[in-house]
């Protein structure tokens, strides 16, 4: 399907073109007054219809964003400035977390790991990863369980969301500390979406695992948290295929 409309798209560019020549071709073959008096109003009217798409598709995109009436920029992420995102009822400023995702860009490493919300597709998850270009535990799911119908693949996929899950979520911090450093995270976030999307007293044992070492707090505005995952000196991240 992403073949096929990817080259749909050029098909329409040829198809015009081969209807302009089409067109003048049509019209030299000596067609009667009658004829001609049918075909230019019908061939006005449907170029006119054609021509709308433009101005209509313009507005109705533009009517798609988090905040349709902000001025219009080249600048793809100016809508984080007023930007208010809803999550089960709880506003969240998307302001918030351009500035974790800022501090991410400046602090972290091209190959640092990160862990952040995991929402199904098309919500807000995964926009650390999205906005930074770091990795992440599990992002976007779908086009891998789609496009790669892999038994094997779908289970670990399926484990990887219980897991942010259950970091999240859950509230033994030894366990939740085993399957960070299993998955080699480098940064564990904590925004308005994670506080919107897990329960309270799964994120309270972060705090807990900080005053122990076991994490660092690195940035904090507000209830804003990112947490630095201490890894035992000579641990490094098993890269490949490990769930």
């Amino acid at each position: 399907m992403n073949t096929f409309f990817k080259f749909y798209l050029q098909s329409w560019v040829l198809l015009s073109l081969a209807a302009g020549f089409a067109l003048a071709e049509l019209f030299d073959l000596g067609l009667s007054a009658r004829v001609r008096r049918v075909l230019v109003p019908a061939f006005v009217a449907a170029s006119a219809i054609c021509l709308a798409y433009l101005p209509c598709a313009l507005y109705g995109r533009a009517q798609t964003r988090f905040t349709p009436h902000a001025p219009l920029a080249l600048n793809g992420e100016a809508f984080f400035a007023t930007a208010v995102y809803s999550r089960d009822g709880t506003a969240l400023r998307l302001a918030d977390d351009y500035r974790m995702i800022q501090w991410l860009r400046a602090n972290t490493g091209r190959n640092d790991i990160l862990l952040e919300a995991q929402l199904p597709e098309y919500r807000w998850g995964g926009r650390m990863s999205v906005f930074t270009g770091r990795q992440t535990v599990l992002g976007y799911r779908h086009h891998q369980s789609q496009q790669r119908p892999i038994t094997a693949l779908g289970e670990a996929i399926a484990l990887r969301k219980q897991n942010v899950q259950a970091i999240y979520a859950g509230e033994d911090a030894s366990a939740t500390l085993a399957a960070l450093q299993h998955y080699g995270v480098d940064y564990l976030v904590i925004g308005g979406l994670e506080r919107a999307v897990y329960p309270a007293a799964g994120l309270a044992k972060f705090a807990a695992m900080c005053a122990r070492g076991e994490l660092v707090r690195v940035y904090q505005v507000g209830d804003d948290l990112i947490y630095r995952v201490v890894h035992p000196a000579g641990d490094l991240p098993v890269y490949g295929a490990h769930w």
